[in-house]
């Protein structure tokens, strides 16, 4: 659980710090829009695994019949 909330505080900071950058950079309002959709692309991927694997322990308690 600790190493899951490392890795969720990293890419929220990696991606406020990119937004940030690029805002202090004065860019161009499209480069502004461009700058944290990696961030974003990978933080919504994490949280699909996290919830597949949720998804797991949940159907193995129900096998369980608990």
């Amino acid at each position: 659980m600790y190493h899951l909330v490392r890795v969720l505080l990293y890419f929220g900071a990696n991606l406020f710090f990119d937004l940030f950058c690029t805002i202090l950079e004065h860019k161009s309002p499209g480069d502004i829009m461009d700058a944290p959709k990696q961030g974003i692309d990978a933080l919504f991927i994490l949280l699909g695994a996290i919830m597949v694997l949720a998804m797991h322990a949940g159907f193995a308690f129900l096998e369980l019949g608990t």
